[in-house]
């Protein structure tokens, strides 16, 4: 309810490649889905943590980088083929900004902690909610959603250590995310279908 959506996930991850209690070790991912005009997209970190008693340390920009032999390049695009889709998906970019917010909470305010995000709107990366309401949308466009995705990732060093840790397991996530999402070219050409009345 607090969230305006129905359709969101929320899981906790281990990164079982580090000892179980190293620092940069676990990931919380969160999903939240939204189709029609957008709103203030008020559920960010920045917001909520310290709507919640979190002290803010900074907000940054930090660029996020997809890599790996998962994604396919070519001329009409980067695709990919997910572990749990099993089937190609187009990704948007293999390098975009997300919005960094570091912090502390009032008991540990020697721990820096981390949490990066950025949306999917209409099939684009975009890393500000101002962004996905000035850019997200096309008025042309018969369908519009977006996508908040959100990562928790504990304790962090820096920003960079934060952009390395959140590109690492982005490129083994994002094409497990944009094959739950519309499939933007396949609405596309309905669109033109519907218009055309084929």
């Amino acid at each position: 309810e607090a969230l305006g959506t129905r359709q969101y996930i929320s899981y906790h991850f281990r990164d079982t490649s580090v000892a179980r209690h190293h620092r940069g070790g676990r990931v919380h991912l969160h999903v939240a889905y939204y189709t029609g005009k957008p709103d203030t997209v008020p559920h960010v970190p920045d917001r909520c943590i310290v709507a919640g008693g979190g002290v803010g340390v900074d907000k940054r920009t930090v660029a996020i980088k997809l890599d790996g032999p998962q994604f396919d390049r070519s001329t009409k695009g980067v695709t990919s083929v997910g572990k749990l889709a099993r089937e190609s998906v187009a990704i948007p970019a293999l390098e975009f900004n997300s919005t960094l917010f570091r912090y502390h909470v009032p008991t540990h305010p020697n721990r820096t902690l981390g949490a990066a995000y950025f949306f999917v709107a209409n099939n684009k990366f975009l890393h500000t909610p101002d962004l996905v309401r000035l850019k997200g949308f096309d008025p042309r466009d018969r369908y519009s959603y977006y996508c908040k995705i959100e990562l928790a990732l504990g304790e962090i060093g820096s920003a960079d250590e934060a952009a390395e840790r959140a590109s690492k397991f982005l490129s083994t996530f994002m094409p497990e995310i944009m094959a739950c999402l519309p499939d933007w070219q396949q609405l596309n050409e309905r669109s033109i279908n519907h218009d055309q009345g084929t």
